[in-house]
Protein backbone atom coordinates (compact mmCIF):
# COMPACT_ATOMS: atom_id res chain seq x y z
CA UNK A 1 0.00 0.00 0.00
CA UNK A 2 2.72 2.43 1.14
CA UNK A 3 4.37 1.50 -2.25
CA UNK A 4 1.47 2.83 -4.49
CA UNK A 5 0.83 5.53 -2.62
CA UNK A 6 4.75 6.70 -3.03
CA UNK A 7 4.27 5.65 -6.81
CA UNK A 8 1.10 8.08 -7.37
CA UNK A 9 2.89 10.96 -5.43
CA UNK A 10 5.62 11.11 -7.58
CA UNK A 11 3.26 11.17 -10.78
CA UNK A 12 1.57 13.72 -9.18
CA UNK A 13 4.54 15.71 -8.82
CA UNK A 14 6.00 14.90 -12.01
CA UNK A 15 2.82 16.14 -13.48
CA UNK A 16 2.48 19.32 -11.35
CA UNK A 17 6.16 20.62 -11.56
CA UNK A 18 7.35 18.88 -14.95
CA UNK A 19 10.08 15.90 -15.39
CA UNK A 20 12.77 17.93 -13.83
CA UNK A 21 11.05 19.18 -11.01
CA UNK A 22 10.09 22.79 -11.82
CA UNK A 23 7.24 24.37 -11.56
CA UNK A 24 8.26 27.74 -13.40
CA UNK A 25 8.34 27.44 -17.13
CA UNK A 26 8.89 30.90 -17.83
CA UNK A 27 10.55 30.05 -21.22
CA UNK A 28 8.37 27.49 -22.77
CA UNK A 29 6.79 28.27 -25.87
CA UNK A 30 5.51 27.18 -28.88
CA UNK A 31 4.39 29.32 -32.26
CA UNK A 32 1.59 28.01 -34.10
CA UNK A 33 1.84 27.82 -37.47
CA UNK A 34 -0.53 27.88 -40.44
CA UNK A 35 0.07 26.48 -43.93
CA UNK A 36 -0.84 28.53 -46.85
CA UNK A 37 -3.37 28.16 -49.36
CA UNK A 38 -0.91 26.83 -52.34
CA UNK A 39 0.49 24.61 -49.34
CA UNK A 40 4.17 26.49 -50.18
CA UNK A 41 4.81 28.13 -46.89
CA UNK A 42 3.41 29.10 -43.35
CA UNK A 43 2.47 31.89 -41.16
CA UNK A 44 2.71 32.29 -37.54
CA UNK A 45 -0.72 33.02 -35.96
CA UNK A 46 0.28 32.71 -32.14
CA UNK A 47 1.79 30.92 -29.54
CA UNK A 48 1.45 28.83 -26.70
CA UNK A 49 3.10 28.77 -23.05
CA UNK A 50 5.48 31.49 -22.04
CA UNK A 51 7.79 33.82 -24.16
CA UNK A 52 10.91 34.52 -23.10
CA UNK A 53 12.42 38.09 -23.68
CA UNK A 54 14.26 36.73 -27.02
CA UNK A 55 12.06 35.79 -29.26
CA UNK A 56 14.01 34.87 -32.70
CA UNK A 57 11.44 33.57 -35.51
CA UNK A 58 12.48 30.96 -37.49
CA UNK A 59 13.36 31.00 -41.03
CA UNK A 60 11.67 27.62 -41.88
CA UNK A 61 9.28 25.21 -40.67
CA UNK A 62 8.55 21.64 -42.01
CA UNK A 63 10.46 21.86 -44.19
CA UNK A 64 8.98 25.47 -45.89
CA UNK A 65 9.46 29.06 -45.20
CA UNK A 66 7.85 31.01 -42.87
CA UNK A 67 7.19 34.19 -44.70
CA UNK A 68 4.20 36.18 -42.42
CA UNK A 69 3.47 37.52 -38.79
CA UNK A 70 -0.26 36.86 -38.64
CA UNK A 71 -2.80 39.35 -37.74
CA UNK A 72 -2.38 40.15 -33.64
CA UNK A 73 -0.07 37.00 -33.35
CA UNK A 74 1.74 38.17 -30.85
CA UNK A 75 -1.07 40.70 -28.63
CA UNK A 76 -0.01 42.01 -25.85
CA UNK A 77 3.16 39.59 -24.95
CA UNK A 78 4.62 40.93 -21.45
CA UNK A 79 7.66 39.62 -21.61
CA UNK A 80 9.58 39.84 -24.75
CA UNK A 81 11.69 42.24 -25.08
CA UNK A 82 13.88 41.76 -28.02
CA UNK A 83 12.63 40.07 -31.30
CA UNK A 84 14.58 38.98 -34.49
CA UNK A 85 12.96 38.16 -38.35
CA UNK A 86 14.48 36.07 -40.83
CA UNK A 87 15.13 37.37 -44.50
CA UNK A 88 12.14 34.70 -45.25
CA UNK A 89 9.44 36.55 -43.51
CA UNK A 90 8.08 39.19 -46.51
CA UNK A 91 4.34 40.55 -44.14
CA UNK A 92 3.68 41.31 -40.65
CA UNK A 93 0.13 41.91 -40.66
CA UNK A 94 -2.29 43.94 -38.35
CA UNK A 95 -1.34 44.59 -34.90
CA UNK A 96 0.78 41.55 -34.76
CA UNK A 97 2.64 42.95 -31.86
CA UNK A 98 0.31 45.39 -30.79
CA UNK A 99 0.90 46.54 -26.57
CA UNK A 100 4.06 44.53 -26.28
CA UNK A 101 4.66 46.77 -23.92
CA UNK A 102 8.07 45.38 -22.68
CA UNK A 103 9.80 45.30 -26.75
CA UNK A 104 12.57 47.39 -26.81
CA UNK A 105 14.59 45.76 -29.78
CA UNK A 106 13.45 44.28 -33.34
CA UNK A 107 15.68 42.87 -35.77
CA UNK A 108 14.56 42.83 -39.24
CA UNK A 109 16.53 41.14 -41.90
CA UNK A 110 16.14 41.88 -45.55
CA UNK A 111 13.31 40.42 -47.53
CA UNK A 112 10.16 42.40 -45.87
CA UNK A 113 7.53 43.87 -47.90
CA UNK A 114 5.01 45.33 -46.07
CA UNK A 115 4.29 46.24 -42.32
CA UNK A 116 0.27 46.62 -42.14
CA UNK A 117 -1.35 49.55 -39.52
CA UNK A 118 -0.71 48.65 -36.12
CA UNK A 119 1.60 46.33 -36.05
CA UNK A 120 3.82 47.97 -33.24
CA UNK A 121 0.99 50.08 -31.77
CA UNK A 122 1.17 50.34 -28.23
CA UNK A 123 5.00 48.94 -28.16
CA UNK A 124 5.99 52.07 -25.33
CA UNK A 125 9.46 50.70 -24.87
CA UNK A 126 10.33 50.10 -28.10
CA UNK A 127 13.79 52.00 -28.38
CA UNK A 128 15.02 50.64 -32.22
CA UNK A 129 14.14 48.95 -35.38
CA UNK A 130 17.38 47.97 -36.41
CA UNK A 131 16.29 47.01 -40.44
CA UNK A 132 17.60 46.94 -43.76
CA UNK A 133 14.63 46.25 -45.46
CA UNK A 134 12.76 48.23 -48.48
CA UNK A 135 9.17 48.12 -47.52
CA UNK A 136 5.03 49.41 -47.68
CA UNK A 137 4.40 50.44 -44.39
CA UNK A 138 0.73 51.00 -43.85
CA UNK A 139 0.30 54.21 -41.39
CA UNK A 140 -3.29 55.31 -40.55
CA UNK A 141 -3.58 58.52 -38.23
CA UNK A 142 -3.98 55.94 -35.37
CA UNK A 143 -0.56 54.36 -35.39
CA UNK A 144 1.96 55.54 -32.85
CA UNK A 145 4.88 53.54 -31.24
CA UNK A 146 3.94 55.13 -28.15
Amino acid sequence: MKKKLLILAIFGMTFLFGCDGNSSNNNEYELIYELNGEENSYKIIGYQGNLSNELEIPETYNNLPVVEIGKEAFLSCENVENITLPTSIIKIEESAFSYCESLKNIEIKDGLKCIESNAFYGCKSLEKIDSNFNATVDLSSEDKLK
